[in-house]
């Protein structure tokens, strides 16, 4: 079992407790269900209302830990949380082998938590360690890892990945240091790459900056996980799983991914299959931004289906 020092707080909570309020009987799909952060919360608020929690994830360390946590046993034992090790992209497959038909609230929370950090795969700015930067440890189930991608990719690829990913600034720049550093030797290592991005910027070009290598490291990130493109795949079609006044809510810390949603809700309202609940997107307080860093890029756009 991988060892989970730090307890990732899931961001805006209490919004996701009042847009995904239960009534008896509902089901949830939460396709990022980490350590179990939100799925705590609604199993407990709910626990007279008999409803049903499907918790999916591509990290197994992170199922285990929920799978090892005494909170959970009790849901578990008694079918009310279902771990399934899936992307959530794949949201009809899972319910249909689940042999559920619909259901009534989706969240999906796109952030990372700190188990990832902890996870010895190339997460942390500070990792010596592997350099994979995979939501699972299967590494088999890619097509390439953050390792592959920084020594082995063609310079132009790397350049589009860190500046249409990244909306980083000075892509070429980091591009053309990566190139030079892995002619002399292969970059091993999260650290390394952070290190030698901010060693390819100039003083003021890094100031202000908590991490000069955030937006590359993130893009990579991206990248090796397929996130935006799983992003409109499960778009495509959760619509379809989500039953009569069903709800949807997502928490993006990107503005990509949140452009995705916002697009897509747009046209689903446009169609009249629902509406959205806010007209802007909500954030957390700074109340919240003070407790939990991790928030302070959240945005939350809910949808209701007709």
């Amino acid at each position: 079992m991988t060892s989970h020092k730090r307890v990732h707080s899931p961001v805006l909570l209490q919004e996701i407790l009042a847009d995904t309020e239960a009534t008896k009987g509902d089901i949830f799909f939460d396709g990022t269900v980490g350590t179990g952060g939100y799925a705590k919360e609604i199993l407990e608020i709910n626990k007279n209302k008999n409803i049903k929690y499907i918790g999916v994830d591509l990290d197994t360390h992170a199922l285990n830990h929920i799978k090892q946590t005494k909170n959970f046993e009790s849901d578990i034992h008694n079918n009310k949380l279902i771990l399934v090790e899936e992307n959530f992209k794949n949201i009809k497959t899972i319910t249909e082998a689940l042999g559920i038909k619909k259901v009534n609230k989706i969240i999906l929370d796109l952030g990372w938590g700190t188990h990832q950090l902890e996870s010895n795969r190339g997460f942390s700015f500070r990792e010596d360690g592997n350099f994979e930067m995979t939501f699972s440890p299967k590494t088999q189930k890619y097509l390439f890892t953050a390792y592959d991608l920084v020594n082995h990719w063609e310079e132009e690829n790397i350049f589009t990945v860190i500046k249409n990913y990244g909306e980083e600034k000075y892509a070429r720049r980091i591009t053309k240091a990566i190139i030079q550093k892995r002619e002399e030797q292969p970059i091993k290592s999260a650290k390394e790459l952070s290190d030698l991005i901010s060693a390819s910027l100039r003083w003021f070009e890094k100031k202000g900056k908590t991490n000069p290598s955030r937006r590359t490291m993130q893009a990579i990130r991206m990248a090796v996980n397929s996130e935006l493109e799983n992003l409109r795949t499960f778009l495509s079609c959760c619509l379809e799983v989500v039953d009569n006044l069903g709800v949807i809510s997502i928490i993006s810390f990107h503005s990509l991914e949140d452009r995705i949603v916002k697009h897509m809700f747009l046209e689903w309202e446009r169609k009249g299959l629902g509406k959205k609940k806010y007209k802007k997107p909500v954030c957390a307080t700074e109340e919240e931004i003070e407790e939990n860093k991790a928030s302070r890029s959240a945005k939350l756009r809910t949808f209701i289906k007709n």
